[in-house]
């Protein structure tokens, strides 16, 4: 977890560490230095001493005062919450009494393609690769699953009716969730603060889940979100050579195609069109007049 750069992040930590303040004896006092600075009205400058409170009560949050040793009795919870340009995941112990303890903590940044994800899109990567990275504690127990989204908690509901096109989008997402059992739970934000403050501060390794696509001079491919693809839609029908791929499979292949989107035939059994808009592998192939 590296140091706050503003005071977000200051009190995003902050947060994280009100949630396990029961843990920490002489919280305040330890972390004198980190409240100094949300004071009104005062600079942000985080030099050594702030740095040393800083590294002192990670120090603390990863020790056994606050973490948990794994109780395969104890009832498990996988939380998860995302920022713009990362996420944050933690496994739970739930004990009998209602008391929760950390086992594990973890975060991440994203690469370059997740950042340009909606963020429904970036909380449901972050869950993924949370659990992978996680699965030791999770593979074949049943545990909750834990988020502060209540679109993400639909879109984790197997009974959810998904519009085919985001189905498309996210299924290869969900279909990695399917080794695990949990039981999706909504939590609010104000609750979590513990994997907060991670997602606010990740570390800099950025995620490898994805692969991202080679550009081609004709063809430009992304992931787009159900908000965007009104305007592909209709920018689709003005390109000549979106419109011509999208008429040839409409008739089975039985349209000769011109020159310039022949590059296409190489990757017809990839190729569906779906509601007007071009996809290739549940990804949208983008007109011209959209690409960067």
């Amino acid at each position: 977890m590296p140091y706050p750069k503003d005071i977000s992040e200051v009190r995003s930590f902050k947060g994280m560490l009100m949630y396990y303040s029961r843990f920490i004896p002489n919280l305040s006092t330890i972390s004198k230095s980190l409240n100094e600075l949300t004071k009104k009205n005062r600079k942000f400058e985080f030099g050594n001493k702030e740095k040393a409170c800083f590294d002192e009560l990670k120090k603390i949050l990863v020790s056994r005062k606050v973490l948990a040793l794994y109780d395969k009795n104890a009832e498990v919870i996988f939380a998860s919450d995302t920022s713009q340009y990362g996420y944050g995941a933690c496994v739970l112990h739930r004990y009998k009494n209602g008391e929760e303890k950390p086992i594990e903590f973890i975060s991440k940044t994203f690469n370059n393609a997740q950042l340009k994800y909606s963020q429904i899109e970036k909380e449901l990567t972050g869950i993924v690769n949370g659990t992978l990275r996680l699965k030791d504690y999770l593979i074949g127990r049943k545990f909750i699953l834990r988020t502060d989204s209540q679109p993400l908690k639909f879109l984790l509901d197997p009974d959810a009716n998904l519009p085919t096109v985001m189905l498309r989008r996210i299924d290869r997402w969900l279909y990695q969730l399917r080794k695990f059992d949990f039981t999706a739970e909504y939590i609010p934000t104000q609750r979590s603060g513990y994997v907060d403050a991670l997602s606010r501060l990740p570390l800099k390794d950025t995620l490898s889940l994805e692969v991202q696509e080679k550009r081609n001079p004709v063809i430009a491919v992304i992931e787009a979100t159900p908000l965007e693809m009104d305007k592909i839609r209709e920018e689709s029908k003005k390109d000549k050579i979106v419109k011509e791929v999208i008429m040839w499979l409409n008739s089975g292949g039985a349209r000769k195609l011109r020159k310039q989107a022949r590059i296409f035939e190489k990757f017809k059994n990839d190729l569906v069109v779906e509601r007007g808009v071009l996809l290739k592998e549940a990804r949208v192939v983008v007109p011209k007049s959209l690409q960067d």
